[in-house]
């Protein structure tokens, strides 16, 4: 058996039957003697251009192992299914289990920053203004008397 990475579109209004469509091809990986190793539900995002007259699309990514007649079962579900705007099969050398870049990043995005946080960024940047101001009157302190010895000189 091969592994496979799995990329579906699925129309934005469709995003409720999301899950019953998920369990659906599963359920034929699993049939076949395959099985899912990830699944991940990426949300609505933008799309690169219009699909359908759509801007947003609903991403969900499978990995799954299972033969070729699996494989086409599948890909002939997603041409007859009206909600899957486009999808993506991929081949790839080993399992993922493991979460993906685009899930990381909306676990990351997820997570509040805390007061204690910003009143830190705050006092940094409030120092760093400060030193940056004495800097600069120390600059020009500097070039006062350097003047001064000039016209002495003279």
């Amino acid at each position: 058996m091969r592994h496979y990475e799995i990329v579906l579109l699925v129309h934005p209004d469709q995003s409720e039957q999301l899950p019953a469509m998920i369990e659906r091809y599963s359920g034929m990986v699993t049939k076949g003697g395959g099985t899912v190793h990830r699944s991940e539900d990426w949300g609505r995002r933008q799309l690169a251009y219009t699909i359908q007259r759509l801007h947003k699309a609903h991403y969900y990514l499978l990995n799954i192992e299972c033969d070729q007649e699996t494989i086409d079962e599948i890909i002939d579900a997603f041409r007859f299914n009206d909600a899957i705007l486009r999808h993506l099969l991929l081949s790839v050398d080993k399992a993922y289990t493991e979460d993906s870049p685009l899930k990381k990043d909306d676990d990351d995005s997820d997570k509040k920053v805390s007061k204690e946080d910003v009143k830190a960024v705050e006092e940094k940047e409030a120092a760093a203004k400060k030193e940056a101001e004495e800097a600069t009157q120390e600059d020009a302190s500097d070039d006062e008397a350097e003047e001064e010895t000039e016209e002495q000189e003279s």
